[in-house]
């Protein structure tokens, strides 16, 4: 058996900054400014453990069909003691949004090329869900008199890396931006050292801690993602949270026995997997640094109250997801100060997931491209998916792709 990964107390930090990025239970209009000011109250809790840092870009929060939940939510953080460390912190998915489980999380059927890299990995692919993702937080600019307000992110980057000064960025995020973490700073490494971009003297040192985040792209996409990047990612997975089993065909696999004996295999959850397997089998799915040990999981027996498997089930899983990683990172929730927790909120919707996906077979209605939404097409055989790829796949090629 593989022995646990250490994690740092900067590390530590870094998760807290990261799960900061959470809009919790915060909704409705006007939200990029209650999310900013939520991120100041919970950076002030916790001070005490994690010292000083500031909001020096962001919140945005990109808001889609609804006018009441976040899609992504993206901020920037400055240590006050170390000025030259900076933290992209990216939100997760939020489990109040039918869009983040459909659209992100789940449109992996399809894939996109990788085209910062098609001299030296033409093969690598990202599904179609991370790259829409990945054009979102390319395009958000926050808004009113937040930090960076009516910049992009690399626009905002260039304005420091500019000053002359070498500096450090952690790109990090749980879940969903466990998935877009290592993506954005893949892109960011790729488009480092052009004139005319965010850092053409490479004064960035570039690194990134993705946790529970599910798989990005394919097995060549894997391998250029590691070999960029190197030791400068370090990756935190549960061994028990289902989120990181996706998408490769053996993990995807292993989910329904997940917590067996103490929880039988729901034939729903057999169902459920089998759809994400049938999504996934053409994809090649395999993780960015495979052989990295995960952090031991243990089922919480407390948790197993209903007679129903598969209620039994969401309810481990929500909590293998969010919860358990608390103590291994040192994570206060009373930081929260009263938001609806991400804890909280994952137990709340987790009965609503059932008929959300059953209802939508693990397909999305719409997709965006940057902050666009296209009608999704309902099959790989749709005509209207390849031009979503074509038109996914120019919106990247504006950040910074090789002509």
């Amino acid at each position: 058996m593989s022995q646990a990964p250490t994690i740092t107390t900067q590390q530590q930090v870094f998760f807290a900054i990261s799960f900061f990025a959470s809009p919790g239970g915060h909704i409705g209009p006007d939200l990029e400014e209650r999310v900013y000011q939520a991120i100041l109250t919970r950076l002030t809790n916790a001070a005490p453990t994690i010292g000083q840092w500031n909001v020096v870009w962001g919140p945005s929060v990109v808001q889609f069909a609804s006018a009441w939940y976040a899609i992504n939510t993206m901020y920037v953080a400055q240590s006050a003691a170390e000025p030259a460390q900076y933290v992209i912190a990216i939100a997760g998915t939020n489990p109040s949004s039918a869009f983040d489980w459909l659209v992100e999380d789940l449109l992996v059927r399809v894939q996109v090329p990788w085209v910062y890299a098609l001299s030296s990995a033409p093969a690598a692919k990202i599904a179609l869900g991370t790259a829409a993702g990945l054009t979102i937080l390319q395009n958000m600019k926050p808004s009113g008199t937040r930090p960076g307000a009516g910049t992009s992110l690399t626009d905002w980057l260039q304005t420091i890396t500019g000053a002359g000064a070498p500096l450090r960025l952690m790109v990090t995020g749980h879940s969903l931006g466990g998935a877009l973490s290592p993506t954005l700073a893949l892109w960011l490494a790729d488009t480092q050292g052009i004139p005319g971009l965010w850092d053409p003297l490479r004064r960035a040192t570039i690194a990134t801690m993705p946790t529970a985040g599910p798989t990005a792209g394919n097995s060549a996409f894997a391998a250029y993602s590691d070999q960029k990047l190197g030791d400068r990612v370090a990756r935190f997975n549960n061994s028990l949270d289902v989120v990181p089993h996706a998408w490769n065909l053996t993990t995807l696999a292993a989910i329904p026995a997940l917590y067996e004996p103490e929880i039988p295999v729901s034939e729903l959850v057999n169902s459920l997997v089998e759809k994400a397997r049938q999504a996934a089998q053409n994809g090649d799915y395999t993780p960015i640094q495979a052989s990295a040990p995960d952090l031991p999981g243990q089922v919480d027996s407390t948790l197993i109250k209903s007679p129903l498997a598969f209620v039994n089930f969401l309810m481990q899983a929500g909590y293998q997801h969010v919860n358990a990683y608390y103590p291994w990172f040192h994570f206060d929730p009373n930081w929260w100060s009263g938001d609806s927790r991400p804890d909280t909120v994952f137990e709340a919707v987790a009965t609503a997931v059932r008929p959300a996906l059953e209802k939508a077979h693990v397909v999305a209605r719409r997709v965006p491209i940057g902050l666009e939404l296209v009608d999704a097409p309902v099959s790989a055989q749709d005509p209207r998916t390849q031009d979503i790829v074509q038109r996914l796949t120019a919106e990247l090629r504006k950040h910074g792709a090789p002509a």
